[in-house]
């Protein structure tokens, strides 16, 4: 696992998360897209974390077992079917 893309990726999600705070203080209705794009670049991030951390796992698992587990079969089918979704992940 690469420790640092997962620590930069936590990182961005921190980053945007404190955004998200600061806007969200402030009130201002007019502010609502900045809201919606915050709140997506910290979902994102949380996403990408996951999936770095999950592909570790998966990964080991192959150097572990010459099969694949029920779990990481059914992992594998979750973050495909959420990332081949069309909208603002892309």
């Amino acid at each position: 696992m690469d420790q640092r893309k997962v620590l930069e990726e936590l990182l961005r999600g921190y980053e945007s998360a404190t955004k998200l705070r600061v806007v969200m203080n402030e009130k201002d209705e007019s502010e609502i897209r900045t809201l919606q794009c915050l709140a997506k670049n910290v979902l994102r991030s949380f996403t990408n974390t996951l999936f770095l951390l999950n592909s570790h796992h998966h990964h080991l698992s192959h150097l572990l077992s010459p099969t694949k587990s029920q779990d990481s079969q059914e992992s594998s089918k979750t973050f495909t079917s959420f990332n081949n979704r069309r909208g603002c992940y892309k």
